[in-house]
């Protein structure tokens, strides 16, 4: 899994692929490489900001509910 993280506070979790959370920062704005993963962005507005892709650790595997928990 993958996360971008801006200067501006955003945070998107749970992106499935590298290439997935690299048009996500494309996406944000024009860009402009600063450092491996690390991008500079201006916006439609003109606002300036770096975003960051992040390699996230693996979600812990959902537990299946035992025989008289319910699903609820």
């Amino acid at each position: 899994m993958w996360t971008v993280v801006t200067t501006l506070g955003c945070r998107i979790d749970g992106i499935t692929h590298e290439h997935i959370a690299l048009r996500t920062v494309h996406s944000m704005g024009t860009t402009s490489l600063v450092a491996p993963y690390r991008y500079e962005v201006v916006d439609n507005g003109g606002r300036r900001f770096h975003a960051e892709i992040h390699r996230s650790p693996n979600p812990a595997p959902r537990r299946r509910p035992t025989r008289g928990e319910g699903y609820g």
